[in-house]
């Protein structure tokens, strides 16, 4: 047979439809969780006066860091294996922040 020849178009069965869109949106999940982490830490550190970020958030401060302290966790954990490059460069980041100190109403101040 020519590839010239039209051929039929299989069509995928429902379950290897739902496990495509499984796959997919996994990755999807993984890669916008990337995304939004890296952007959130940027807003913080890579601006010029991180310590005027770090007031301006207040007593929000602490969660703000607890979520990230959790999405990193949670991304070494499914990176580790899969995609080492981007866990490899999101622990440099942590590693390079400057210390810290959480203060007990929930502020971030540099020490």
């Amino acid at each position: 047979m020519s590839i010239l020849n039209p051929t039929a178009v299989v069509q995928p069965t429902r379950i290897v439809q739902k496990v495509s869109n499984l796959l997919s949106s996994s990755k999807t999940q993984a890669d916008k969780l990337i995304a939004t982490w890296e952007k959130s830490f940027a807003q913080i550190w890579d601006d010029e006066d991180p310590a005027a970020v770090l007031a301006e958030l207040g007593t929000n401060g602490a969660e703000v860091f607890l979520l990230s302290s959790a999405t990193v966790q949670f991304l070494a954990a499914i990176l580790a294996s899969s995609r080492p490059d981007d866990l490899g460069r999101i622990l440099a980041k942590v590693e390079n922040m400057p210390a810290f100190d959480v203060n007990e109403d929930g502020t971030i101040t540099l020490s």
